[in-house]
């Protein structure tokens, strides 16, 4: 597990969680089902559903059970100690090549002081502000890898994927050995035009609302284990 230099505080992030044949499943898995196309990205909602448009989360916005496929790392997640409860919220967001989505703070009212973030299909890098300081923080985010927020990183901590077709990136910060101390790496995005997949996993608050000011409506989530 990763914590520092270019993780906020609070912040963790796991190499390969699951593995390639996990992957492939959940892509089919997600595949399977229908996208919405409210937003620029495409995004599906398990779980309880998020309303962009009223920026808010209800009791009365629940869509049921996590499916097991989901359950099972939503279990998972409280195995390996990164919640305490096992979450009950899951939004997938696609990312095509050139997407992105703007810096922003989850909602706090909406979801939980912890938010999972998975990776699938493409890499890419994740900018992190702090909201006091104006202090930029950026790690690459590789495919199956787990990003978890809590504490600062989730409530200090702006976060956003920079909407670019590739990334030009420090190759030490990427994990690549045996490397000069200013090589680079260029990774092109979506691969033969493959998509990026965040799959956020959190707990959901009922009855709550956004207040207009927190988030954008484009920007209110990823992929994510709540």
């Amino acid at each position: 597990m990763e914590t520092q230099p270019h993780l906020p505080p609070g912040a963790s992030l796991v190499p390969d969680w699951i593995t390639p044949q996990q992957e492939v499943a959940l892509v089919a898995f997600l595949d399977a089902g229908a996208w919405s196309g409210e937003l620029k990205r495409r995004v599906r909602h398990f779980g309880y559903r998020y309303d962009y448009r009223a920026r808010s989360a209800t009791a009365e916005s629940r869509i049921g059970p996590l499916p097991d496929m989901l359950k099972g790392l939503a279990e998972r997640l409280v195995a390996d100690g990164f919640f305490s409860d096992v979450p009950d919220q899951v939004i997938a967001n696609e990312y095509l090549p050139g997407q992105g989505i703007s810096a922003h703070v989850d909602c706090e009212p909406c979801f939980g002081e912890v938010i999972a973030s998975l990776s699938l299909l493409s890499g890419c890098e994740m900018r992190f502000g702090c909201l006091a300081s104006g202090e930029t923080r950026a790690v690459i985010l590789q495919p199956r890898s787990l990003l978890v927020l809590a504490g600062p990183a989730r409530r200090d901590w702006t976060h956003a994927i920079p909407a670019r077709r590739s990334d030009v990136i420090d190759a030490r910060a990427a994990g690549v050995a045996d490397v000069s101390d200013d090589a680079v790496l260029t990774a092109v995005r979506g691969r033969q035009g493959q998509p990026r997949l965040h799959l956020s996993i959190q707990p959901a608050e009922s009855d709550c609302e956004l207040s207009p000011s927190s988030d954008s409506t484009d920007s209110a989530i990823r992929c994510h284990f709540t």
